[in-house]
């Protein structure tokens, strides 16, 4: 995956803590993210739409990650919408 496709105003995240931070909820459901972005506008978002559909990508969106049922975690990207 080059993510030097996607620039965004926001934050991406490829390192291995963050990804792992990101790869778990208050589920029991673990799963490793390929990407965690953290956009600051509605352009970073439809950014990131476009490139997780160039790249074969499911797309997560999270907020707090207190879910019980393992919704705020994927395989793809991960946006983190807290802010």
């Amino acid at each position: 995956m080059d993510v030097s496709q996607l620039v965004i105003d926001g934050d991406i995240h490829q390192d291995a803590e963050m990804l792992a931070r990101f790869s778990r909820a208050m589920s029991d459901y673990r799963i490793l993210p390929a990407l965690v972005l953290e956009p600051k506008n509605e352009a970073d978002i439809q950014k990131a739409v476009h490139f997780a559909r160039s790249q074969g990508l499911g797309l997560v969106s999270r907020s707090g990650g207190s879910g019980l049922s393992g919704v705020a975690v994927g395989p793809g990207i991960v946006l983190n919408l807290k802010r």
